[in-house]
Parts: structure tokens; sequence; C-alpha cells
């Protein structure tokens, strides 16, 4: 199963929205998210971070998140863009 890439201005499953990603590599003017981004959480109260990310895509060593994966309050990611994904 294919799993869409995290941008910045994604959402997660807590209401919170991706705040980081990488500003040089970007779908669709959107900079990609990394293991280690920012991500805000108004359900547990304050900014979190990624903590999953696939392995084997990196963007400048770092991991890039997919849909589904985790952030550190333990919310997961939710993908708003459809056109790139990854197996």
């Amino acid at each position: 199963m294919s799993r869409a890439i995290i941008c910045k201005g994604d959402t997660t499953t807590h209401g919170g929205v991706v705040l980081e990603g990488d500003p040089l590599v970007n779908i669709e003017g959107r900079p990609i998210a990394r293991k280690g981004d920012k991500v805000s959480c108004p359900k547990c109260t304050g900014i979190h971070f990624i903590v999953e990310g696939d392995q084997q895509l990196t963007v400048k060593g770092r991991p890039i998140a997919l849909e589904n994966m985790k952030t550190s309050c333990g919310a997961r990611l939710l993908s708003r863009q459809s056109i790139a994904k990854c197996k």
C-alpha cells in the first residue's frame, strides 16, 4: 500500500498542523516534512515533533514523513495531496 508524502501545512489526527519542511524540496510548492520537523497540537496544547520517517527516503539526511506516521504527542499525520506517494 502506498502512502502520501507529508508537507508543511498538512494536518494531524489531533487537529494540528505540520509547521516545517525543507524549503528547497517541495510538492506543489509546499516543503516536504521530515522526521524532527515541528507540528502544532491543539489537543495536547503545544508544539511537538514528527517522530517517524522513511529511512530509505531522505532529504538532507533526514527521513521524510509519510501519511499515518506519528508525532511526539501520539497524533498521526494526514496528507492533503495525492500526487506524490511512496510504497
